[in-house]
């Protein structure tokens, strides 16, 4: 849709999205109209950003300032679900860019116990069958191939996955916080996960189901701290097992976070809070065979999504481009 007839919120979320800003609203966008939005009552929806996705994206925007003044309980940020065949762009980008000292891309990832391995037991995670979650990113100074940091967790007293992966984009959140206070040229930090229900959570942070839940808490704190730095806050879904690097790097590192024995640091009990722990990468060592042979199995489950994504380029797509990839050419990196 042209510009002249897009609506205020839409060409707001357009120039947010194409340069590294502090606009008057926070957005959030999702592929369904089933996700109830934080704070709707005080929201501005577009409607020419829902007419140019068939009916089936929804955008609103939410007053920065009813987040700070009214709203503890909200998360502060963009929250964002694409469609699948948008939604690995930015991310995709965000593998293969050097990093700078404006952006912080992370990418979080969770591995929750199959349903062969319970024998039995309540499916809660425990000492002897932790789920686990893991993040990476990378830090400036660096070029485009600089490895990854990571942390990895293994996680006892979990019921779900979906709580697992949230728990993952909460540490994400707080280890920038961390990272931001080296990096005082900061203004941007994007987290990338392959879960939709976590970020669905987060947007409805202010509901009366999720204002108690100690996580949701623990993001949203992390949320307001960041934005009182004056670094805005991008949670991005990412497909998953679509051959993005930085989505593959955390897949891989919370399989292997969750199959490391590492007795020293878990409790004999289950504790009665959830609760995590750190696994230091060098216990993370596993026999070369079977890391082959996981890989293999998992490959051969891949989606063929990855093979419709552009080459990775300095060049690439705004992520926010509803026109299909491949139909732009651009002089320069556009920042995110």
């Amino acid at each position: 849709m042209s510009a002249p007839y897009m609506d205020t919120c839409h060409a707001g979320f357009e120039a947010e999205r194409s340069e590294v800003s502090t606009t008057a609203y926070h957005y959030q966008v999702d592929v369904t109209r089933r996700a109830d939005f934080n704070s709707t009552r005080h929201a501005v929806e577009s409607m020419s950003f829902r007419m140019a996705a068939n009916g089936q994206i929804r955008l609103i925007g939410i007053p920065r300032n009813f987040f700070t003044g009214q709203s503890p309980y909200n998360f502060q940020g963009d929250l964002v679900i694409r469609p699948r065949e948008q939604a690995g762009i930015l991310p995709q980008r965000a593998s293969f860019e050097p990093p700078t000292p404006h952006a912080l891309n992370f990418f979080t990832d969770a591995s929750f116990p199959g349903k062969d391995s319970w024998e039995g037991a309540p499916r809660i995670s425990s000492p002897k069958n932790p789920a686990s979650m893991a993040i990476a990113w990378k830090s400036w100074p660096g070029i485009a191939n600089t490895k990854y940091n990571k942390r990895s967790f293994q996680l006892v007293g979990c019921t779900d996955f979906r709580v697992a992966e949230l728990h993952a984009l909460v540490l994400a959140l707080e280890t920038a916080t961390v990272v931001c206070r080296l990096q005082p040229k900061m203004q941007r930090v994007s987290i990338f996960s392959d879960c939709q229900d976590a970020i669905r959570k987060l947007m409805k942070a202010d509901s009366e189901s999720n204002r108690n839940d100690p996580l949701v808490r623990r993001a949203v704190d992390a949320s307001h701290n960041l934005d009182k730095k004056g670094i805005r806050v991008l949670v991005h879904w990412v497909p998953g097992h679509a051959n993005i690097e930085g989505n593959e790097v955390v897949d891989d590192l919370a399989w292997r976070t969750r199959i490391c024995k590492n007795p020293k640091a878990m409790p004999a009990e289950i504790p009665v809070l959830m609760k995590e722990y750190e696994i230091p990468e060098h216990l993370l060592a596993i026999e070369e065979t079977n890391h082959i042979d996981f890989h293999k199995s998992r490959k051969a489950r891949l989606s063929p999504y990855h093979q419709t994504l552009p080459a990775p380029s300095y060049q690439s797509l705004p992520w926010n481009n509803q026109t299909p990839m491949g139909a732009f050419q651009y002089p320069a990196p556009v920042v995110f």
